[in-house]
């Protein structure tokens, strides 16, 4: 209701009330019915999908096109059902590990491009440091601080059996104005549209209430900061905003972008060591082991058995 209508409820609680109430009346009724009253809950939750997505593509044109690839491959989904689906779910896997994010792609940029003096930079694809000041206040969504933008997040909380909290996010929201970097050569304007803010310091004024935690990330006068974007020259004035081409425009702490530069090399070797470390308990798992007479036996066979594919598939290869 939230995500596809964005309809908030106050309160919610009722919608989780109906599929049991549904349930125990059809029980009152007539027991035999409970599990169709049970299976009717997937259909008209896929409905409100389908109908969600139709009203949200109608609202973002930019979604036109997901619709119609949607309904193009539903009548598929549905001929090559499980194995369908199954590939779907696994695609967007993929995709979600593949696809770099806006964070991992500040990073890496950041690596390959030369940092840039505001006075002598050209336009284009620029990376430039300096500190921040404030054109025009925005006042954050908790205390109501005037600061030049922020990053308010709303996360979901959920506990394991032993007390264990985990964080689901609900919703992310970033609000900037234009505000000026400084770099002692020059100052530029810096748009605060489609900005995105990679590892801010939170504010001490986050808290957690009703199963939620509310996060406030604040971008205020004088930090220091790197940012990533497209420098302009719009009626004779610099102008950084979002390189639309390579789709980044990115700011965050010159403290922050050190650490991971100092630390990158730290945590790829860690991740090959722990790569090959798994690999290796795998390996072993996976191996016959006997002791016979305090002689210990290794075979493989059961490896290559592993990986043989006539057994799973019915053609020779």
């Amino acid at each position: 209701m939230k995500a596809l209508f964005e309809l908030h409820l106050k309160p919610a609680w009722p919608l989780f009330v109906v599929s049991p109430v549904v349930v125990i009346l059809t029980a009152l009724y007539d027991p035999g019915y409970v599990p169709f009253a049970c299976l009717v809950n997937f259909p008209i939750l896929l409905l409100l999908m389908i109908i969600g997505g139709i009203y949200k593509s109608i609202r973002k044109k930019e979604s036109l096109l997901h619709l119609l690839l949607f309904f193009l491959g539903l009548p598929i989904l549905m001929l090559t059902w499980p194995w369908g689906i199954g590939l779907l779910f696994a695609y967007g896997v993929l995709m979600a590990i593949i696809k770099p994010s806006d964070k991992s792609t500040f990073y890496e940029l950041q690596r390959a491009l030369p940092t840039s003096k505001i006075r002598s930079m050209a336009m284009g694809l620029v990376e430039v440091t300096g500190k921040t000041s404030m054109l025009e206040p925005v006042i954050s969504r908790i205390k109501k601080e005037p600061c030049i933008g922020y990053l308010y997040k709303i996360d979901s909380i959920s506990r394991d059996k032993d007390g264990k909290k985990s964080y689901n996010n609900i919703s992310t929201e970033t609000v900037c104005n234009d505000f000026l970097l400084n770099d002692g050569t020059a100052s530029a304007v810096v748009s605060g549209t489609d900005i995105s803010f990679v590892d801010l310091p939170e504010s001490p004024h986050s808290y957690e209430s009703n199963s939620r935690r509310y996060q406030l990330f604040l971008l205020v006068e004088n930090m220091s900061v790197l940012l990533i974007g497209k420098a302009v020259n719009k009626n004779q004035k610099v102008r950084i905003e979002k390189d639309k081409g390579k789709d980044i425009f990115a700011l965050s702490l010159r403290e922050k972008v050190y650490r991971y530069n100092l630390y990158r090399p730290l945590r790829k070797s860690l991740i090959r060591h722990l790569i090959m470390l798994l690999a290796l308990i795998t390996l072993i798992f996976m191996m016959d082991l006997k002791i016979e007479d305090g002689t210990l036996y290794i075979s493989i066979s059961s490896v290559y058995e592993s990986f043989n594919l006539s057994e799973i598939f019915n053609f020779n290869l």
